[in-house]
């Protein structure tokens, strides 16, 4: 059980398994675009984070999704 744990405490302190976390702030965030466009599928929703993001008026939000990596200053 201690070797599960260590391991573990590894993998999330040396991988991008941290990110994981973030997965309520994405729900969260979804659910604030659909409330605002009903319309809006998923995959629009990670169209719009992930393939094309853009420096908008959720921008704060935005960076704080999981694996999103801003390169606006």
């Amino acid at each position: 059980m201690i070797s599960i744990l260590l391991l573990s405490l590894f993998l999330v302190s040396t991988t991008e398994l941290y990110q994981l976390w973030k997965i309520p702030t994405l729900v969260e965030h979804y659910w604030e675009h659909k409330q605002l466009n009903p319309e809006m599928p998923l995959i629009a929703f990670f169209k719009a984070h992930y393939d094309h993001p853009a420096k908008d008026g959720d921008y704060g939000k935005d960076r704080q999704l999981p694996f999103v990596i801003y390169y606006f200053k």
